[in-house]
């Protein structure tokens, strides 16, 4: 048995993100979980590595897929790459969180001019997707009179901005979603859960949660996760979220208050 068949059949098995690469011939390959996180829009690591200088084969720089390498073999002009989730450190953490805030005030500015309580919807969430790093969000009110929580707009497993207003179903009862909903500025945030998407597990990563409210009312509330890039948690996400639920809260609020009045 050749090293690149039993190395084939080890990542192929492997439960980790490993990737197997002989520059010579061109060969790669990659673990399952690998396969799964690049289906989600990382990039190709094939054409990344063919582009490699051989001076960087023992340590390439795997940031531009949100990855990192945690450790390198080679035997035999095949090298085998352990990686794992990039996590940013505390100063480049805090300079994204900055850029956020930025660039939140412009999103309202363009969120003011929607012509409708549907296109205010839909262009939130892909505003957030295009300038606030938020891979997956979606925005549900409350219906207190049937005590359910409705769609209006978000996002499916592949990213694609999606018209969800025909969901509708009971809140959950669980102790995250009672005290998010009973507490200002509270965030709930989780990482490494599996991720849905109409109660269909469609991935791994981090969630949350974050409630909008009008005066002491919740109204609703925005959930997002990272299932299509895979970023990593960063330090200002609770304070971002906060400011987002406060800003967005105002027109949602305002704008569905002005559509019941014509009714």
């Amino acid at each position: 048995m050749s090293i690149s068949t039993w190395a084939e059949k080890y990542c192929l098995q492997s439960d980790s993100l490993m990737l197997l690469f002989k520059p010579d011939v061109g060969y790669v390959c990659e673990s399952k979980p690998l396969q799964q996180e690049l289906s989600r829009g990382s990039g190709d690591l094939s054409e990344f590595l063919s582009n490699l200088p051989a001076s960087e084969y023992l340590a390439p720089d795997f940031s531009q897929f949100s990855l990192q390498l945690e450790s390198v073999k080679c035997i035999e002009d095949l090298y085998c790459y352990q990686l794992s989730h990039a996590i940013l450190d505390e100063g480049e953490s805090w300079q994204k969180f900055a850029d956020t805030l930025s660039r939140l005030h412009d999103v309202m500015l363009r969120l003011s001019k929607a012509e409708s309580l549907e296109s205010l919807y839909k262009q939130a969430i892909v505003e957030a997707q295009q300038h606030l790093y938020l891979d997956r969000l979606a925005i549900l009110l409350l219906d207190p009179e049937t005590n359910e929580m409705v769609g209006t707009w978000g996002t499916d497993e592949e990213g694609n901005v999606k018209d969800e207003t025909a969901f509708r179903g009971p809140i959950p009862d669980a102790p995250w979603v009672e005290l998010t909903l009973a507490s200002k500025d509270h965030v709930e945030v989780w990482d490494n859960v599996d991720l849905l998407y109409y109660n269909q597990i469609v991935g791994k990563g981090w969630n949350a949660m974050a409630a909008m409210w009008d005066g002491d009312k919740p109204i609703g509330w925005i959930a997002c996760d990272n299932l299509i890039n895979k970023r990593p948690i960063h330090l200002g996400l609770k304070r971002l979220l906060v400011n987002l639920v406060n800003l967005w809260g105002m027109p949602l609020y305002a704008t569905n208050t002005y559509r019941n009045s014509r009714r």
